[in-house]
């Protein structure tokens, strides 16, 4: 949460309230969703789009390869 509040990635909303979001407020949220995405059974239509991000950066305590050429097996041979 650190970074991504240095980032200024918690919350994007300058004028969000300071305050808990209300129960009621979820379940007519509720009722308006089912109101234009229900199924006529009782169910809900929705779609949900996850997407991943995976960072990596190099440290100075990271193992570091080995020189080239200072192998001792082929891999030629290793994988026949």
């Amino acid at each position: 949460m650190r970074d991504l509040r240095g980032m200024g990635e918690a919350n994007l909303l300058h004028g969000r309230a300071s305050h808990f979001t209300s129960r009621r407020f979820f379940r007519d949220a509720a009722k308006r969703y089912a109101a234009q995405h229900g199924d006529g059974n009782g169910g809900i239509v929705a779609s949900v789009e996850f997407l991943t991000l995976t960072a990596w950066s190099p440290a100075a305590s990271q193992q570091q390869p080995a020189r080239r050429g200072s192998g001792q097996v082929s891999l030629r041979e290793a994988l026949n």
